[in-house]
């Protein structure tokens, strides 16, 4: 009976065992598959993703002082911390965000929180930007650059945009918001 016994608990732990190893294995890849698609992201783009302090977001949102119900569009939005913000002043939102992994993560904080907030894997590039009323961006050197020019264009006159941490080249700053450790340059179209 006891030999029995000790074969079934042998049995039973070589059995969980192989269930942990293969949600290692499976997390393990996972993990791994997005690692690479947001390297991969931030290599292509030029753009690394960095956490915008939340205390910033409340303080160029309390200062920016728009009219609610404004759509704002932010131009590669991470984890979606800066839309989900814009959501609680008021404001309708929309993210676009090309890494995979920071499109997840915002996704699943949307359907947590149940806002209505939208975020879609979609390169802003190509999108259509006259809709909003106001463009949210932590962009760097070329996407600055290149993006400068799709925001005059696109934008309707009087459009808001807020540059967290870089100047747009070749545009008169309207306002600079002094959020720590970077600040945060408006403009107007």
């Amino acid at each position: 009976m006891t030999s029995g016994y000790n074969i079934m608990s042998i049995l039973t732990g070589l059995l969980i065992l192989k269930i942990v190893l293969a949600v290692v294995a499976i997390g393990s890849f996972i993990f791994f598959f997005l690692a690479v698609c947001s390297i991969y992201t931030n290599l292509t783009t030029g753009v690394p993703w960095a956490k915008i302090p939340e205390e910033n977001i409340m303080k160029i949102f309390k200062e920016i002082n728009l009219p609610k119900n404004f759509l704002l569009y932010d131009l590669g939005c991470g984890d979606g911390r800066v839309i989900l913000a814009a959501e609680k002043f008021g404001f309708r939102a929309r993210g676009f965000e090309l890494s995979l992994y920071s499109y997840l993560k915002a996704w699943l904080k949307i359907k947590i929180s149940r806002s209505r907030a939208e975020v879609r894997r979609r390169d802003f590039f190509k999108e259509n930007l006259s809709q909003a009323d106001a463009v949210f961006m932590f962009l760097t050197g070329r996407a600055l650059v290149k993006l400068g020019q799709k925001l005059k264009q696109e934008l309707k006159p009087g459009a808001t945009v807020i540059s967290y941490g870089f100047a747009l080249p070749g545009r008169q700053i309207n306002r600079t918001i002094f959020t720590k450790p970077s600040p945060t340059y408006v403009y107007k179209m």
